[in-house]
């Protein structure tokens, strides 16, 4: 514990703009990122309520081909991320998926499960029209330079704000991971999870948790305690998140059909 907040107290000095790079961090709303992996130390950004709510993403991009990621605010039409932004650096290049096109299939299937409940398409294409975001399946955090290297590895990196993030670029470091279907597939659906506005929920078997897994994990229907090793307020002021209900309430449920046929049933 004393090495993580050592850590924050680093990443903190280094923040820029209202972005800090390297774990997780929370935001009082707007613009700003949280990225999600290892701590949760709450940092003011910019806010950007008196442009209208944020538009809600209804395609999420699983990218297997790799790219160059430049910074700025996220962008997943023209491969801008602020979390490269935040590493202080004028680009990344994230590797493409190393594992065979089988075991990306598994993990396309894993994911479409996961979001199978809610209107929500998960697609290994690029769409041709915005409103899309795009986790980059490949690579290790030291894809992001210096700052990645003294980030504790995470598996990956998404910004988090506490509402929808726009057209948000989300890291699923698959390599570090060496492309397990289950450990990949479960860290997309977390930090897909943060893009869509959800905290670290306090269950083992919630898709948003540290916790040690306890069987297959998803998002949980049931309100709980936000939290990475102990209980803590959610990044939107609440004491509780139902990562399913806030889910169905921002996307919708999925016509059954459609669900069936994500779920592989």
């Amino acid at each position: 514990m004393t090495e993580v907040l050592a850590l924050v107290v680093l990443i903190a000095a280094l923040a820029y703009s209202g972005y800090v790079l390297g774990l997780r961090f929370r935001a009082q709303g707007g613009v700003g990122t949280e990225l999600a992996e290892r701590v949760a130390e709450r940092v003011k950004v910019p806010v950007r309520e008196a442009f209208g709510p944020p538009r809600v993403m209804r395609t999420v991009y699983l990218n297997r081909e790799g790219a160059r990621l430049h910074g700025g605010p996220d962008d997943s039409q023209s491969n801008r991320s602020s979390i490269v932004a935040q590493a202080g650096i004028e680009y990344a290049d994230i590797p493409p998926f190393a594992g065979t096109p089988s075991r990306f299939v598994a993990i396309l299937k894993c994911v479409r499960e996961a979001f199978a409940p809610f209107d929500v398409e998960v697609v290994d294409q690029r769409p041709v029209d915005r409103d899309y975001i795009m986790a980059m399946m490949g690579g290790k955090a030291d894809v992001l330079g210096e700052f990645g290297r003294k980030s504790h590895h995470p598996l990956g990196l998404s910004p988090y704000n506490g509402k929808p993030i726009e057209d948000a670029v989300v890291l699923v470091f698959t390599r570090t991971m060496r492309e397990q279907t289950r450990k990949v597939c479960e860290t997309a659906g977390m930090e897909i999870g943060h893009a869509f506005g959800l905290d670290h929920a306090r269950h083992c078997r919630d898709l948003m948790t540290y916790m040690r897994p306890c069987g297959k994990k998803r998002f949980v229907d049931e309100a709980l305690p936000c939290g990475e090793h102990e209980a803590r307020s959610c990044g939107d002021g609440s004491q509780n998140q139902n990562s399913f209900a806030m889910l169905r309430t921002l996307l919708g449920a999925r016509p059954q059909a459609a669900a069936q046929r994500a779920s592989g049933q």
